[in-house]
């Protein structure tokens, strides 16, 4: 269910809505969530089209998932429009290069600080936000729309249709012309019809998009943005598009219903839709390139607003500094899902780190938070931390391991073939960050010992590994080649409680015991717990 926020921007583009009236509206949840139901299955639709035959560094939809990425996006999605959201999801996914990062980081900060432009930008994006918006990336990027075989005789059937009307009623014999060329447009709707029934709609919010381009284009500001002045470079051919595409843009369903019948009756036997939607898509052939220039600066304009809104409304946040090495340094980093979170600092961290600690005291929120950050640092350009000097790493993770009833895959199978995928891209030659969760729990205990220590110290040869277990004597075994941090929960007298601070060294004891007795288990099975975990 949209919240008030949402719903608020479900409307703003009414007519009835003056200018001032907006701009109220705007303000009013700046800096806030907006709480909406995401149809990813849409909003992935241009990431999906953009990447498929890219060679370029992309976040897999493993490590997406174990990250919860879809909950960072829509916490920082804001957006206005469609392709706003759109391009907001390829961007948390792409690896960038620093000069890209920094561009990003400098126009959100200008977002976030001028409100003047910022509110010019999301005025000329009210037109385009509507979930109907999603549509029109499939008609740049997606299956070529269907063009008519014989467009020629498609405007001449249309033509003396529109004649054989008009002249009927000089002369009633004109009549029987009028019959024909209705029963002959008749057949040639239904032939048509349903080929291109679904490109209507990414037409009507291409000419959207394109009005809302134009605006844009013609917009004067004292700071410089790449974005518009793309869209300036392409005002002639925005302006000739706008007139082009003008029919298709018709709303019916705000018409009533004596006008919703005429046209239809109109589009049946005079082709006014088909001669409308031949021409658009020849239109679309010639400026293709040119119009997903456009669509990439709009939505990209968009989706930086949404992300200098995002900022605007959490604690810290900083420019990431990006060296050559290998040592990572994060100064009080937090996670962007949790309401309170805890922040952590962990500095001049060159060696893979093994994290231990009893279950809720923030192992696996730790190991997410680090991989949740080096992600933000690379794609969107900042991090959640007051400084962040870290390596450009690729993020690879291992977390939500899932049996497979119907590949007849056990927990510990479905694992096995997740840390092979592992060993292999760390002899790709690129850097890598890998973030485990409890390797290899679903084997026994002895031999997950051996073979956790042995493909640890295989994975943190060249790349960094942060894993995170309850074998404590991993600690031993690898006391060479990882570094040691723990998280333990905090017991005085009868209470107990975790404080979620990272703490360096081994874990020296633990408190799982204790924590059964707190919770008023037998006598009997405490002591036996003891006698047992002692030998």
């Amino acid at each position: 269910m949209y919240n008030i926020n949402a719903a608020i921007l479900s409307v703003l583009n009414l007519k009835r809505f003056t200018r001032k009236h907006k701009l109220e509206k705007l303000r009013s949840i700046w800096g806030l969530p907006l709480e909406r139901i995401p149809n990813f299955d849409l909003i992935k639709y241009y990431h999906e089209l953009v990447c498929k035959d890219s060679g370029d560094d992309y976040v897999d939809d493993k490590t997406w998932a174990d990250l919860n990425l879809n909950d960072v996006y829509s916490l920082i999605d804001r957006n206005i429009s469609g392709p706003g959201r759109q391009y907001l999801y390829h961007l948390l996914h792409k690896y960038e290069q620093n000069d890209d990062l920094l561009k990003r980081y400098q126009q959100i900060n200008l977002f976030k600080e001028n409100q003047a432009v910022r509110e010019k930008i999301q005025l000329a994006l009210l037109r385009i936000r509507s979930d109907d918006t999603y549509f029109i990336i499939s008609l740049l990027l997606g299956e070529k729309p269907v063009i008519p075989k014989y467009p020629l005789l498609i405007y001449l059937s249309s033509a003396l249709s529109v004649l054989s009307i008009l002249a009927a009623f000089y002369n009633s014999t004109f009549f029987f012309a009028v019959l024909f060329m209705s029963v002959l447009n008749l057949i040639i709707t239904k032939t048509y019809s349903s080929g291109i029934a679904e490109s209507f709609i990414g037409f009507s919010n291409l000419k959207k998009l394109i009005v809302s381009a134009y605006e844009l284009s013609n917009m004067v500001t004292e700071s410089e943005i790449e974005q518009l002045s793309v869209l300036k470079e392409h005002s002639g051919i925005l302006k000739k598009l706008n007139k082009k595409v003008s029919h298709l843009v018709i709303d019916k369903t705000q018409l009533d219903a004596f006008a919703q019948i005429v046209i239809e009756y109109l589009n049946m036997f005079c082709l006014f839709d088909l001669v409308a939607y031949t021409k658009s898509v020849i239109e679309l052939y010639r400026y293709k390139a040119e119009l997903k220039e456009v669509f990439d600066a709009v939505a990209s304009l968009d989706a930086h607003i949404a992300i200098a809104s995002y900022i605007s409304s959490i604690p810290f946040y900083s420019k990431p500094e990006f060296i050559s090495g290998n040592a990572i340094s994060f100064d009080e980093v937090y996670h962007p899902l949790l309401d309170e979170a805890v922040p952590n600092s962990i500095i001049g961290l060159s060696r893979s780190a093994l994290i231990t600690g009893s279950n809720m005291a923030g192992k696996t929120t730790f190991i997410k938070c680090i991989g949740v950050n080096i992600i933000l640092s690379q794609t969107l350009g900042f991090t959640l931390s007051k400084r962040a000097v870290i390596p450009k790493l690729i993020v690879k993770s291992s977390i939500k391991i899932e049996d497979s009833i119907e590949n007849s895959k056990s927990y510990y199978f479905a694992e096995v073939e997740e840390i092979q995928k592992f060993i292999r891209l760390s002899k790709t030659g690129k850097k890598y960050l890998f973030i485990i969760d409890e390797i290899f729990r679903g084997t026994n205990t002895v031999e997950r010992l051996g073979i956790s220590a042995a493909v640890l110290k295989q994975l943190s040869d060249s790349n960094l590994v942060l894993v995170t277990t309850h074998d404590i004597e991993l600690q031993d075994l690898l006391n060479n080649s990882f570094s040691m941090y723990h998280f333990n929960e905090q017991v005085e007298g009868e209470k107990y409680y975790f404080d979620f601070r990272i703490k360096e060294g081994p874990c020296s004891s633990g408190n799982a015991i204790k924590l059964l007795e707190l919770m008023g288990y037998p006598e009997q099975i405490t002591t036996e717990a003891k006698r047992s975990a002692a030998k």
